[in-house]
């Protein structure tokens, strides 16, 4: 059963200003979180079992997996350094 995506208002604003060929890739790496909210390559935070980031090119996705509500929210997207 696919998991329902969420993006937090901060991390749409963070999405806006990323360059559009950049904001594509996130987008896909995004909504791919629905068929696999743990894709491979994905770290958890430390100290934060349910919080993840995922790598996309100079980009970090942070999201929150809730399990139990089957969904993957997103919290920030920014640049990784």
């Amino acid at each position: 059963m696919p998991y329902r995506i969420g993006i937090s208002r901060a991390a749409a604003k963070q999405a806006k200003v990323l360059p559009t060929s950049t904001r594509q890739r996130v987008r896909r790496a995004v909504e791919a979180l629905a068929d696999e909210p743990r894709p491979h390559g994905v770290k958890t935070l430390s100290g934060k079992k349910t919080l993840h980031r995922v790598r996309v090119g100079l980009v970090r996705i942070v999201c929150q997996v809730q399990n139990a509500r089957l969904m993957a929210l997103v919290i920030r997207i920014g640049d990784r350094n």
